[in-house]
């Protein structure tokens, strides 16, 4: 589990870096500065100690360098607010590639068998789509 969240946290130090320098300080400014700061000193670190950074840390990295700098010189928070949603739509289309999830599984997630992952697969399918009719049911009702 803490290798786990080693990995997430190496993928999206600059973001969490951003995040807590925002709500410490309230200065989007401040925070977009150090946090485009810390992205670049992560790749610079991880290129000293000849270290391999995998393909969500260089687009968490991009993502706040370019709308960071771009907050930074145009003095608009929208830039770097956009972040999250761009961060999000890249994420979704990760989760297509098959086996995307494997960087974070332990051993033993590797020796299930296809049926068991199948059916584990569809359950959770399952969930969502029982959530997703739960909440049009709760909107439909809220606005009525």
């Amino acid at each position: 589990m803490k290798e786990i969240v080693r990995r997430l946290a190496s993928d999206f130090l600059s973001t969490i870096v951003f995040l807590a320098i925002y709500l410490g300080t309230g200065q989007i400014l401040v925070a977009a500065a150090i946090a485009v700061g810390g992205a670049l000193a992560q790749v610079l670190f991880a290129r000293l100690k000849k270290r391999r950074l995998n393909v969500m840390t260089y687009a968490s990295v991009a993502l706040v360098v370019v709308l960071g700098g771009t907050t930074l010189l145009t003095h608009d928070q929208r830039f770097v607010l956009a972040k999250p949603s761009i961060a999000h739509f890249a994420i979704g289309v990760i989760m297509l590639k098959r086996g995307w999830m494997l960087r974070y599984a332990k051993v033993v997630a590797y020796k299930c068998s296809p049926t068991k992952c199948l059916r584990i697969r569809r359950s959770v399918a399952d969930l969502a789509r029982v959530d997703l009719e739960s909440l049009s049911r709760s909107t439909k009702q809220g606005s009525s």
